[in-house]
């Protein structure tokens, strides 16, 4: 039987996050500066599996992380539609 790893990571730092704000998935935000600058340094401090598919949520922050953590990833998928909810925070409403 094959067997798989499965590795849950949260994506880096983003302008909110340095803000304090609560940032749901109606806000498709970038990583920051120092967010990207975090991803690198765990990348070199931290051995990260190779691996040959990655699968992200379609905000841009969580592709980003993809993009720094397994720069050399063969398959990288963004999961939408209606299964996208799975790999995203819910909306936080109005606050």
């Amino acid at each position: 039987m094959k067997t798989f790893k499965l590795h849950l990571i949260r994506h880096g730092m983003t302008a909110g996050n340095l803000q304090g704000l609560y940032i749901g998935s109606g806000t498709d935000i970038p990583l920051c500066d120092e967010g990207r600058a975090q991803l690198k340094e765990l990348k070199e401090r931290f051995e990260y599996p190779q691996v040959d598919t990655v699968f992200s949520s379609p905000l841009v922050r969580a592709v980003e992380t993809a993009n720094i953590l397994f720069p050399n990833a063969g398959h990288q998928f963004t999961v939408r539609a209606n299964a996208s909810t799975v790999l995203m925070v819910g909306p936080l409403g109005f606050w």
